[in-house]
């Protein structure tokens, strides 16, 4: 066996051990507290009502449905890709093209809700989660170690 394939078990044998042991202390505590699962999982935290509506997230997915078409329109139109013919596979460059348009897209609607959001509201990042704090970092660590392995 290569060093190198040896170095990438002992990597993935690490974590899986550190998400048993993750796993194994989260269920101890939901066993102590005898059914009340969620809170051993992740303890709740009383939040406010959101103040956005269902029709802004329409306006961000039609945005984005929009920005998309304009985005491949324009590596059309610059000759990044070419349309293909009836019955011919798509090229990998046409794909890609479409992915980085579908990307683009999605930074530009995003960033125009986030606009249009603190337009109506000042505080709008703050109340949607996008501020750092660093609980945060350490929940979302925890959280990949102990998911993703398993997935």
């Amino acid at each position: 066996m290569e060093l190198s394939t040896l170095a990438l078990n002992l990597i993935a044998l690490g974590i899986f051990s550190v998400c048993l042991a993750l796993w194994s202390s989260v269920l101890w505590r939901a066993f102590k507290r005898k059914g009340d699962w969620g809170d051993a999982v992740l303890p709740s935290v009383t939040r406010d009502r959101p103040f956005w509506s269902p029709l802004d997230a329409a306006l961000m997915f039609g945005m984005n449905i929009v920005l998309t078409s304009l985005t491949a329109a324009v590596f059309f139109s610059m000759g990044d890709i070419e349309m293909p013919k009836p019955g011919e596979v798509p090229s990998v460059n046409m794909m890609m093209a479409s992915l980085v348009a579908q990307s683009i897209a999605g930074v530009i609607a995003f960033a125009g809700t986030m606009g249009f959001l603190k337009l109506i509201r000042g505080d709008a990042a703050s109340r949607l989660g996008l501020t750092w704090n660093e609980g945060d970092l350490k929940l979302g660590l925890l959280a990949s170690v102990m998911f993703i392995p398993p997935v």
